[in-house]
């Protein structure tokens, strides 16, 4: 897992709140910046775009399911439907936990449509 300096980490979070909260068409940069005590274009300099930070936001939080280490280890001997108990509970509790990030998805479902 990637680890963010504090402004990076100030940043991620404000872009989750205000995401989740006002969705992603209705939220500006600038608003992300304010919220995070940064100057815009750190958002810029850090992340490239708003379309990359909700990505990397959305990738952030996907990875604090541990899905990978679920996959890699301490699978040997255990059957099919023991791995799927495992990886559906793990992402149970990710999104559980990250109700915010549940929000954000629910109402972007076409950020990345290209029609």
């Amino acid at each position: 897992m990637k680890q963010y300096n504090e402004t990076e980490q100030k940043i991620l979070k404000s872009a989750l709140t205000l995401f989740s909260e006002h969705g992603y068409q209705k939220t500006t940069t600038k608003q992300i910046a304010a919220n995070a005590g940064v100057n815009e274009l750190t958002i810029f300099r850090k992340f490239t775009s708003k379309a990359n930070l909700f990505q990397v936001v959305t990738e952030d939080y996907v990875e604090r399911a541990y899905l990978e280490s679920v996959l890699i280890e301490g699978l040997s001997g255990k059957d099919f439907e023991d791995i799927i108990h495992t990886i559906t509970e793990r992402t149970y509790r990710l999104y559980k936990d990250n109700i915010k990030l549940f929000k954000v998805q629910l109402i972007i479902p076409s950020l990345y449509n290209t029609d």
